[in-house]
């Protein structure tokens, strides 16, 4: 499975309805993105020998251990579409109160606090990938392979987000 096909995978998690089988659904979708992303290792050129299972927030491959990690999710840049808002938008009281530079960390899986939902849900597949060790997102796109550049979903008025994964281990 190639990289744009993994990306493929992670958004289609995020449009998905949330239903009371969410937790057994997740539990498979986490085991199908790991056992994918045994791929990243061979292309980093790690002998990964055994498909990944899940025990807790540990990612096993063969001879090497990986502990989930933290991200953090830095708002790089706001955008504001005063045209597209004016010919398509109902007033609203309260639209996104994000600042540049404000900076959010992620503990695995868990939205941080302060976070838009909406956003969250736009960026959460990738955050779930890079805290599993997952790299080129971005079939080298990017500088650093273990991050991501993400926008919220929002057409009004769009987030950019820098999302990248440390070195320090998931609660």
């Amino acid at each position: 499975m190639t990289n744009k096909e993994i990306l493929a995978l992670l958004r289609a998690e995020k449009h998905r309805k949330k239903t009371p089988e969410e937790l057994a659904w997740r539990e498979k979708f986490e085991r199908e993105v790991l056992s994918k992303l045994v791929q990243f290792g061979d292309d980093m050129g790690e002998d990964v020998k055994t498909p990944p299972t899940t025990s807790g927030r540990v990612l096993e491959t063969g001879m090497r251990r990986t502990s989930m990690k933290k991200c953090r999710i830095t708002v790089m840049r706001r955008a504001r579409y005063d045209d597209l808002i004016g010919r398509y938008e109902n007033p609203i009281q309260h639209a996104c109160d994000l600042e540049e530079g404000q900076v959010f960390l992620a503990n695995g899986w868990q939205r941080p606090e302060g976070l838009c939902v909406s956003a969250w849900e736009s960026m959460s597949p990738f955050v779930l990938a890079l805290s599993h060790g997952g790299r080129g997102l971005y079939d080298g796109w990017m500088k650093d392979p273990r991050s991501a550049m993400i926008s919220c979903n929002d057409g009004f008025r769009p987030v950019s987000f820098y999302i990248e994964a440390l070195d320090e281990d998931a609660d």
